[in-house]
């Protein structure tokens, strides 16, 4: 199992799957993906690399559903940063920032 993402009917969809097309039914609606990790140190969502399955997701696409809180909303208050690396360690240093972490 590992972190996966992926964006379909407009939605970010997240889960820990052996394969990004586990994560929904209607596949014709998913625009790409990667893998998610959760820094709980610095509240901080990093989605990163692509999907074997569909494929990297357009930049603009993801900022538009991150942007109207398309996700799960345990994720809503977590700074949200997105990197084209495959490695983790590597997306965690070169990242472009999605959305600033909420304050309530």
């Amino acid at each position: 199992m590992a972190k996966k993402f992926i964006i379909n009917n407009n939605l970010l969809v997240i889960g820990n799957v052996g394969y990004h097309f586990q994560l929904v039914q209607q596949h014709a609606t998913t625009r790409g993906g990667g893998y998610w990790h959760v820094d709980r140190e610095t509240e901080t969502l990093y989605l990163y690399d692509k999907s074997t399955d569909y494929g990297r997701c357009d930049f603009n696409e993801l900022k538009k559903v991150v942007e109207n809180g398309a996700m799960p909303l345990s994720y809503n208050k977590l700074r949200i940063v997105f990197s084209k690396h495959e490695r983790l360690e590597d997306a965690m240093k070169d990242f472009i920032v999605l959305k600033e972490k909420s304050i309530d």
